[in-house]
């Protein structure tokens, strides 16, 4: 009973002094293709929404209507069929944002969501919140390990380490003994 007067007092106050309001207005929500999104709009100062009308609009398109208790998706624009649904067990507390899920390129836009007391067009409140499709980052590509350069096409690999070596060992000790056959076939002939 209590829930109920605090009810009409905040209905009586939103519809005679106008200090009510929707908030949620002139939001930006961005997402990726493919997520489940929120848009968020909330009554304050708060109270039960489940008698009220809300009803979720893009580009003039019915996107989702709650009223008189329960979702009425017969209007609904196929676009969004299966795609929206709102927190019902939130609206007691002024929760009337919008779930849409599989967000794609044509979702893009303006969200108006109206709410509407008893169906009375001068009781009507409203927030606009824009979804805007933010671009994946590109992966960056994969480097591939760092391998030992393959010679050119023609062209001989020599690795002069070991070539340098060759020739120390070999070399070296083949000069000398050239040198010594050469020093006893000199000292012989004398």
């Amino acid at each position: 009973m209590k829930s109920m007067l605090l009810n009409l007092l905040s209905l009586a106050v939103w519809s005679v002094t106008g200090e009510s309001d929707v908030t949620g207005k002139h939001e930006t929500v961005e997402a990726k293709v493919g997520d489940d999104i929120v848009l968020p709009c909330y009554k304050e100062p708060t109270y039960d929404l489940k008698t009220v009308r809300v009803e979720w609009t893009h580009k003039e398109k019915e996107v989702h209507l709650y009223r008189k208790g329960k979702d009425e998706l017969e209007y609904q624009d196929r676009n969004f069929t299966g795609r929206t649904s709102l927190f019902h067990d939130q609206m007691a507390a002024g929760n009337i944002s919008l779930r849409l899920s599989q967000v794609d390129d044509r979702d893009v836009g303006n969200y108006i969501c109206l709410v509407k007391v008893k169906d009375s067009p001068e009781e009507v409140r409203q927030c606009d919140i824009l979804l805007s499709i933010v671009p994946e980052r590109e992966p960056e590509p994969e480097r591939e390990p760092e391998r030992e350069r393959e010679p050119e096409a023609g062209k001989s690999h020599i690795n002069y380490g070991y070539f340098g070596f060759a020739i120390l060992v070999i070399g070296i000790p083949g000069i000398a003994v050239y040198l010594i056959w050469r020093r006893c076939k000199t000292t012989r002939g004398l």
